[in-house]
């Protein structure tokens, strides 16, 4: 018996449907895979968002870290500033001080030494002043003595060696300068060179005393030559 054409085509439908149907369940995804996709998207968004926003946060601590140990190093800085200007500030100060009080004692010292040393000159100039009366009556004597026809020679002799002596002691006393002292940035050192001036002025004048001396020695023996002769005449 032969089938009819419709009747092949009703079967070939039936046949075939079912395995489209099956294609279609194959390829179209369900509704569990779409949300699990949108879950796994959901996610996926979550986390990069999440990433985003911890790269953004270790951003702004790293910022902040790195501003806040800049203000460490300028406070640092600034008082490092300020402790270096309070030092030197205070050695100026100190070192102002220091040159005060040296100024003082060296104005001190020369005002001391000045007046000691001034003091010194003054009384060797008026010892010569002395000795140099003393000589003149010593020459007045030898005078009177040699109108008497005495023989004076001697005295005359020890009196050119005394008025020698006093010359010597002048030019010593002269040789004591206070303006060196004065006007010495040593005023010390120019103390000791003024005590070894008045110290060599005094020794002058002792030599000067010395042959002051020996002429009135002299003198004495010579008038009482004199007189031993005239008593034997």
């Amino acid at each position: 018996m032969k089938k009819s054409p419709i009747y092949i085509a009703i079967v070939l439908s039936l046949v075939i449907s079912p395995l489209f149907a099956l294609a279609d369940e194959e390829v179209t995804p369900t509704r569990e895979d779409a949300r699990e996709e949108n879950r796994l998207e959901r996610k996926a968004e979550i986390e990069k968002k999440s990433e985003e926003r911890r790269a953004e946060v270790e951003e702004k601590i790293r910022e902040k870290r790195e501003e806040a140990q800049k203000k460490i190093e300028e406070r640092k800085a600034e008082f490092d500033k300020k402790i270096e200007e309070k030092r030197q500030e205070t050695q100026k100060r100190t070192e102002e001080r220091k040159e005060k009080n040296e100024t003082k004692l060296k104005e001190k010292t020369k005002s001391n030494v000045e007046r000691i040393v001034g003091k010194a000159k003054e009384n060797l100039e008026k010892t010569i002043a002395r000795l140099e009366k003393l000589s003149l009556k010593i020459e007045s004597r030898i005078e009177k003595l040699e109108t008497r026809n005495i023989n004076t020679e001697k005295s005359k002799e020890l009196l050119v060696t005394a008025n020698s002596e006093i010359e010597k002691a002048k030019l010593a006393i002269a040789g004591i300068s206070t303006d060196a002292i004065v006007y010495s940035e040593t005023p010390k050192e120019s103390l000791e060179l003024a005590r070894k001036e008045v110290a060599d002025a005094k020794i002058a004048i002792k030599n000067t005393k010395t042959a002051l001396t020996e002429v009135i020695k002299s003198l004495k023996v010579e008038k009482v030559n004199d007189d031993t002769e005239t008593e034997t005449d």
